[in-house]
């Protein structure tokens, strides 16, 4: 029978926040009398990347020019800590099994646990606890835990974020059935530009089309874009607007739930951003309207903040009392809402809206 090691711990529910204080116990069993070392346990929190990048060279050999693949890696150290549990000098125990407590506080500023695998880079951000028994002669007896830290992104600390904003775009399109130039022209606002996972994302939009030709289509999407990849979480296509004709709406792109947002405020190794583009589709030969914006998926909602203002078009029937559909399975103590009852009105006209910006 070998000797066993196990870290036990006592708080432990899915996750921690920067913060929380770890507690637990090393878990030793015995076979027989030992002398030991040291006991330890470890505590670290560490980024690590790689990636692959090309590079040309000469080659003298065969006289021409090459291509080779380098690996680069980088490495981000958050905390490391160790700890002797088993106190001064060596100890002398007999078979059985011990526990040895420990406690640790994590730092107050660090980023969400992360893992991403693309194609030609990895990226991690881990958490981890570590034992170990050291015994003269022998070698040492490990265990180690992986833990979830959950940092969670504010967006009152932004209040940059909580401005409304009017995006426009105009375009002269040429058309053979007419004689002169005629303008589309393209406008959406929202809201603010922050939001919370789980949140509906509305967009008020009008597209007035002075031209001969049909829009075929708009479509909004929001991306989540990292360095080495870039992946649509949520998407929506509007009907387009025939000649001479105008229309406005609102769209809405609810924010999965499922989809973790991490926070990597804290992390200067890995940047993840969300953008969020709108496109008008016009007919072959010309090219289409397209613009885009950055927005901050967060977790800790807007206090005080009406959702409902600067929207262009209607609501389409949508229940306006209905809460965003927040991740109910995180702690309640990251995510506090507040009470965010609404009442059942409708939206500004687009003259409204304009006079709202002005306003602002």
């Amino acid at each position: 029978m070998t000797d066993e090691i196990y870290i036990r711990l006592d708080n432990y529910n899915d996750y921690f926040c920067p913060g929380d204080t770890i507690r637990g116990r090393v878990e030793c069993n015995f076979s027989t009398e030992k002398e030991i070392r040291v006991i330890q346990v470890k505590f670290k929190g560490v980024c690590c990347t790689s990636w692959i990048e090309t590079e040309k060279y000469y080659d003298d050999f065969f006289k021409e020019e090459r291509t080779k693949e380098i690996t680069y890696s980088g490495e981000e150290i958050y905390f490391y800590e160790r700890y002797n549990l088993s106190g001064p000098g060596q100890l002398r125990v007999a078979p059985g099994q011990y526990y040895y407590p420990f406690r640790y506080t994590l730092p107050r500023e660090l980023p969400t646990s992360y893992e991403g695998n693309f194609t030609t880079a990895k990226a991690s951000i881990t958490y981890i606890v570590k034992a170990k028994i050291n015994c003269p002669g022998t070698g040492d007896t490990k265990a180690v835990r992986e833990i979830v830290v959950m940092s969670p992104l504010n967006l009152n600390l932004m209040p940059e974020i909580k401005k409304p904003i009017e995006i426009s775009i105009d375009k002269e399109v040429c058309s053979c059935w007419c004689n002169g130039n005629n303008s589309v022209s393209f406008t959406f606002t929202l809201p603010s530009t922050g939001y919370i996972v789980g949140q509906d994302v509305r967009i008020g939009a009008y597209v007035q089309n002075m031209t001969n030709i049909n829009v075929d289509g708009i479509r909004f999407k929001i991306s989540q874009i990292t360095e080495r990849n870039k992946e649509i979480i949520v998407d929506c296509t509007e009907r387009g607007v025939g000649a001479h004709g105008e229309k406005s709406w609102t769209s809405i792109l609810p924010l999965p739930a499922n989809n973790p947002c991490h926070n990597l405020v804290s992390c200067s190794l890995i940047n993840v951003t969300y953008r969020l583009k709108a496109e008008l589709f016009l007919p072959c030969p010309h090219t289409n309207l397209v613009s885009s914006l950055p927005l901050i998926i967060g977790h800790v909602p807007f206090t005080d903040f009406d959702r409902n203002n600067f929207l262009l078009g209607p609501l389409n029937g949508r229940d306006l009392n209905r809460m965003p559909n927040f991740n109910t399975n995180l702690d309640s103590r990251v995510y506090s809402f507040p009470d965010m009852q609404l009442e059942e009105q409708a939206p500004p006209t687009y003259e409204e809206a304009k006079s709202l910006f002005r306003q602002s």
